[in-house]
């Protein structure tokens, strides 16, 4: 096992430590500041950035699940024996559903990256060579839809409460979004649509608790709405990484068909070649 292998897999343990001890720690001491975080939806950010940063340089398939069980095992051990919790006190409902979203799309930037990293070991320099087109017109429709994607969960968040689903509704939210900057394709796109989508989230939820009266703002409401753009940076990094694996993955495909087109254009070439010397000699 080579050296970058190890420091990955190695990383993946101890953020995975660090993480879930936060995580705990964070809700038990009282600090103004640190109540001001929400844990769980922090721990929930970091964890998702920190696995796709980790699958993002991992050389390979394998080595990408392998950062993914190691984060996972060491988030869930340091809880179990450092802290002394139970099983069943760890896997609440809005912690299965945390987990289940960040490997639900951890895995698919592992399949995406990787399809194009084994492409692009086979074809090396075609693939380099090749440029897809970028329109601008699509990531700016997905950005704006993004912004109204926020504004329909705030609302449905307001009155039906997503039917009283058992975990926060937010990481129904960030699953759209995060589905959302797949369909970008583009990493740039992808930044912005995490960032404007989790910042407006916000923003509305706390505007509708002040009824849109904007002097009821107090400093105190600052710092939230600092901490609030904190968790948007962090999202917008993840959506990001999303975005790029999803281009990745595309220009695989799409690459592959230009690739293999002048090929078989030329076999056609020759098949005919070759029929029209027959019936020559024939005649």
């Amino acid at each position: 096992m080579s050296d970058k292998r190890v420091a990955i897999i190695f990383l993946s343990l101890i953020f995975g430590m660090i993480a879930g001890w936060l995580e705990e720690i964070s809700s038990i001491l009282y600090i103004p500041f640190i109540n001001a975080i929400d844990p769980a939806i922090l721990t929930f950010l970091i964890s998702l950035l920190i696995i796709l940063i980790m699958i993002s340089i991992s050389d390979n398939f394998i080595l990408g699940i392998s950062s993914i069980l190691a984060y996972f095992t060491s988030y869930i051990v340091v809880k179990v024996i450092l802290l002394q919790k139970s099983f069943t006190s760890v896997f609440t409902i809005d912690r299965v559903a945390t987990l289940s979203v960040i490997l639900f799309f951890s895995l698919i930037e592992v399949i995406f990256v990787d399809y194009y990293k084994v492409l692009q070991s086979r074809y090396k320099s075609k693939l380099n060579s090749i440029r897809l087109r970028n329109d601008i017109a699509f990531p700016v429709v997905v950005l704006l839809l993004s912004i109204v994607l926020s504004s329909i969960f705030v609302l449905l968040d307001q009155n039906i409460f997503f039917l009283a689903l058992p975990f926060n509704n937010i990481y129904i939210f960030l699953f759209a979004v995060l589905l959302l900057s797949i369909f970008s394709m583009n990493e740039i796109s992808g930044f912005f649509i995490g960032f404007f989508s989790l910042s407006v989230y916000f923003l509305l939820l706390s505007l509708i608790s002040v009824d849109f009266n904007l002097s009821k703002i107090s400093r105190d409401s600052r710092i939230v709405y600092t901490i609030y753009l904190f968790y948007s940076t962090l999202f917008a990094i993840s959506s990001f990484l999303i975005s790029r694996s999803s281009r990745l993955f595309i220009k695989g495909i799409l690459s592959i068909r230009r690739i293999e087109m002048p090929q078989s254009e030329t076999e056609k070439q020759i098949t005919q070649t070759k029929t029209v010397d027959s019936e020559q000699g024939k005649s």
